[in-house]
């Protein structure tokens, strides 16, 4: 501080003799302040750049996408938010009440079907020009009401690019479970229903169907089993036959990282 003061001192005499003490040299002396010691400035910094290393995997969810490394599972940096990037972060709405525009699918055979007793997929070829993540939609697959309280599915989409098929979502062991909709009523007429999330290729790809009463009678996943009416159970004779058709296939461009890594 001292010197601060000796130095305004030396300016001051220095700035008399040469350019003479009138006012305004006098008040031009007195606004200006040397700069802080430390270098630094009371200008704002400039905005940092948005993180070129943003982490985009599948973090800490378990499912087939997550990388298993926990110490890039951090969206909390200094500049990011939860979509910072524009990413999804949740499976889609679950019901849509009409399919919006976009891109086009076509399904062969017209109809496939699973039954409660049958201990294997039912497989038709989904056809498409369109190539990356897709949510897949259609009509219910369940179609008998409250007489069938078990008409419980799930889906794989397999191709040269995902040869497991496996959904980007999980809801239980790897598996996104469409659960019976129809028990409490019949959604209204040309609403789609959501089976899962899955990488398309362009050309051909192979759409399983597979019943959840197997599943559920070898002890998993038996969260979704409805007993409220025990003739309709996955333990019962009942059919609970699941039916999807081609004709309602919508799909809906997903907005997630890249294509699945080999092996998912």
């Amino acid at each position: 501080m001292i010197g601060q003061i000796v130095v305004r001192c030396i300016l001051a005499v220095s700035l008399c003799l040469f350019l003479g003490c009138n006012d305004e040299n006098l008040r031009l002396l007195e606004t200006s302040d040397p700069p802080p010691r430390d270098g630094s400035s009371d200008a704002e910094d400039p905005p940092a750049p948005d993180d070129a290393g943003d982490d985009d995997d599948e973090d800490g969810g378990g499912g087939p996408y997550d990388d298993g490394d926990p110490e890039d599972d951090v969206v909390d940096d200094d500049d990011d938010t939860s979509d910072d990037d524009g990413l999804e972060e949740e499976p889609p709405p679950l019901k849509l009440n009409e399919c919006p525009e976009g891109a086009v699918a076509t399904f062969a055979p017209d109809e496939i079907y699973v039954l409660s007793w049958q201990d294997q997929w039912a497989e038709g070829t989904l056809s498409t020009d369109a190539e990356g993540w897709y949510h897949v939609y259609d009509f219910s697959v369940a179609e008998s009401g409250d007489s069938q309280w078990n008409e419980t599915v799930s889906f794989r989409v397999t191709n040269a690019t995902n040869p497991t098929g496996a959904p980007y979502w999980e809801n239980c062991d790897g598996e996104w479970w469409v659960e019976d909709a129809d028990n409490d009523g019949s959604p209204p007429p040309g609403a789609v229903l959501y089976i899962g999330t899955f990488w398309l290729d362009s050309g051909d790809n192979s759409l399983q169907m597979n019943h959840y009463c197997p599943v559920y009678r070898d002890g998993n996943c038996t969260s979704f089993h409805r007993d409220e009416v025990p003739e309709s159970t996955c333990d019962s004779g009942n059919v609970n036959s699941a039916h999807f058709l081609g004709e309602g296939i919508c799909l809906v461009e997903a907005h997630l990282p890249g294509a699945p890594p080999e092996g998912a």
